[in-house]
């Protein structure tokens, strides 16, 4: 515990990049206190949760903040190979989550079950003890024989732990990354109006037949259960829009390069047009 300050009011969070005052831990602003513990050296790890303790985030010495995605590979892997999650036989993700887990699953001879964006689409399933590790890109995760609703304490716990058995969380996503490809990730928001919100809401897979092609990949399957998800050969792209605010979120996902990522939101853009 590095600070004991309690203060109904937040003040000791920092500003986040818009003015604002957010308890996001996956988030690099309310997370710089932390970050700054492991860049000079004070602590190897630095973890914390959100106030409800649903979402988690992390920092390490040699990767700094390190993003929700990389964190859940880690776990998934972890949990795995030391068999912490026993009769558990799929590795769970929501459509906006990285599939770089889909590698690690089918290595490990695993199941992948991929789920609409929500945890409550995983709570039968953890009930079940189907999970090693059902987890999310907003930094949501749990695991089979334990709660049904993510829990951000029970992660940095585990981020912890694997930091003393096995090394920087950091070096051990690089290790992942070797061994299965490197994923280049990216969600962005784009400012929208109702009508074009609903609009998008219902596209159905359908409205896709014709289309062959996406950033020089091949279309290997459209899914509408959850906004439009795209599938290429070794990359990926949803849309969905916000169910709060006037805004499409943008997921996209490629083992290519950086700039085949720029392409596949430059061409969902046009698609969306």
């Amino acid at each position: 515990i590095v600070s004991k300050v309690q203060d109904p009011t937040f003040y000791f969070i920092p500003i986040d990049h818009d003015g604002k005052i957010r308890m996001d831990p996956s988030s690099k602003y309310p997370m710089s206190p932390l970050i700054k513990l492991v860049e000079d050296g004070t602590y190897d790890f630095a973890g914390a949760s959100d106030p409800d303790a649903d979402r988690f985030g992390c920092a390490t010495k040699k990767g700094g903040l390190i993003p929700p995605n990389h964190a859940l590979c880690v776990m998934a892997d972890y949990l795995y190979r030391h068999q912490k999650v026993r009769e558990a036989y799929s590795i769970g993700r929501t459509l906006g989550t990285t599939s770089l887990l889909d590698r690690i699953a089918a290595d490990h001879g695993l199941k992948l079950d991929e789920v609409n964006v929500g945890f409550k689409y995983f709570v039968e399933g953890i009930v079940k003890r189907k999970y090693v590790l059902a987890g999310e890109e907003s930094a949501g995760m749990s695991v089979s024989g334990w709660t049904p609703e993510k829990d951000g304490i029970l992660a940095v716990c585990l981020l912890m732990e694997i930091t003393a058995a096995e090394g920087d969380i950091a070096a051990l996503y690089d290790g992942l990354t070797a061994k299965y490809g490197t994923p280049y990730y990216t969600r962005v928001d784009i400012p929208t109006d109702e009508a074009t919100k609903k609009r998008v809401k219902g596209l159905k897979a359908s409205d896709f037949d014709t289309l062959q092609q996406v950033a020089g990949e091949r279309v290997t399957r459209v899914r509408d259960t959850d906004g439009i998800k795209i599938y290429l050969q070794s990359s990926w792209l949803l849309v969905r829009p916000s169910g709060t605010e006037n805004i499409l979120k943008i997921y996209a996902e490629t083992f290519i390069s950086q700039k085949h990522l720029d392409e596949l939101i430059k061409q969902a853009q046009r698609l969306l047009a």
